[in-house]
């Protein structure tokens, strides 16, 4: 089951999102404080998507986020969540490593959409490669399927 963090101060933000991502077979990890030991549990939790609050108490998402990105080194695609549209901040979420920005009164048909594109694209298909189970031949050569890491890769070999 994929895994989201929610990192926010918000409480009525966090229920919301849990229970929409539980309908799609999402599993939610609440933080509502990005403190260090937070952080750290972040990093060795190494969800798939990590949403991050831009106003968090004592701190910014932006700081969190190039924590993460750039000193815990962390491969999660990491979203940030604002209230601000204006475009410097946006620039700065995107230079400390965001991997997406979005501006809040987030419709949540398109979230959930967008949440399940980043998944296929980053985490790869559930399924073998064209529902294959086992290697097969093709033209004398055996091909196989293998998944090391979350990352789907094509191998052959005679």
């Amino acid at each position: 089951m994929p895994q989201i963090a929610v990192v926010s101060n918000n409480i009525k933000e966090h229920q919301e999102l849990s229970s929409l991502f539980k309908k799609e077979g999402i599993e939610c990890i609440n933080i509502s404080e990005a403190t260090a030991k937070n952080i750290d549990l972040l990093s060795n939790i190494s969800p798939e998507i990590i949403m991050l609050d831009l106003e968090l108490k004592g701190t910014d998402g932006i700081e969190v986020c190039h924590q993460l990105k750039n000193e815990k080194k962390i491969s999660s695609f990491v979203i940030l969540l604002s209230n601000k549209p204006e475009e410097y901040i946006q620039l700065e979420a995107f230079k400390v490593g965001a991997d997406d920005y979005l501006v809040k009164a987030v419709n949540h048909r398109v979230l959930i959409k967008k949440l399940k594109a980043i998944l296929r694209r980053f985490i790869g298909p559930k399924e073998p490669f064209l529902g294959l189970q086992k290697p097969m031949r093709y033209l004398g050569i055996k091909i196989g399927f293998i998944y090391p890491k979350k990352i789907l890769k094509y191998w052959s070999y005679f």
